[in-house]
């Protein structure tokens, strides 16, 4: 039984451009996920400058945590 297997506690940690691309592809999926699972999303290995990315479409998709520059 899948629901069996799934640890609540498990945490899914994405860059952002893989998320970008997860939350564009199939938003309901990404909902669907976070229901049940943690998920972070942080800034891609890009930004050397300490920018950062728009954190609300992540919130809106159900993303918990963001991780940003400092």
């Amino acid at each position: 039984h899948a629901a069996s297997r799934e640890r609540p506690w498990h945490m899914v940690s994405l860059k952002e451009p893989v998320a970008v691309r997860v939350v564009g592809g199939d938003p309901a999926a990404i909902v669907q996920h976070c229901s049940r699972q943690l998920i972070r999303v942080y800034p891609g290995p890009m930004r050397v400058d300490s920018s950062n990315f728009n954190p609300t479409p992540m919130w809106a998709a159900g993303v918990q945590m963001v991780a940003l520059n400092y």
